[in-house]
């Protein structure tokens, strides 16, 4: 009875704790966001709202599983600059194929978590310009 018990918790184990990608990185990401001038207001929309993600430099942490998340910065003086980060399928999610008899299981948690991504760019770096407003002063 005590062997059976093991050997079903292990096929349980096996079954959901093979996600290789949700292993390898997990289900966020974090973007380093660095500015010239530094001190720019930072705020991320992942598809949820708008959320303040803090002043540069900063790092920013994001859902892999967002289809794609926007990344503004502002500062007083200076123009507003947004990039977009996207998804991409990430290449611990191949590893799952490795693995005989849960391939499937494995492939679904990581796409289900979203940890089956990479976003891209994975850095940002921006100059922010002047505000015409600013030189006119």
């Amino acid at each position: 009875m005590k062997s059976r018990l093991a050997m079903l918790a292990l096929l349980v184990c096996a079954l959901f704790l093979n996600a290789c990608a949700t292993v390898a990185h997990g289900k966020f990401q974090e973007i380093p966001v660095l500015s010239k001038p530094a001190g720019a207001d930072v705020l991320t929309d992942c598809g949820k709202g708008v959320e303040s993600a803090g002043q540069t430099p900063v790092v920013v942490r994001v859902s892999r599983k967002a289809d794609r998340c926007v990344i503004t910065l502002k500062k007083d003086g200076y123009e507003d600059s947004s990039a977009v980060v996207k998804r991409h399928l990430s290449g611990w999610f191949w590893c799952n194929v490795f693995l005989p008899y849960v391939t499937v299981p494995g492939a679904l948690v990581d796409l289900y978590d979203g940890a089956a991504y990479k976003k891209a760019p994975a850095s940002l770096k921006v100059t922010l310009t002047p505000s015409r407003m600013a030189e006119t002063r």
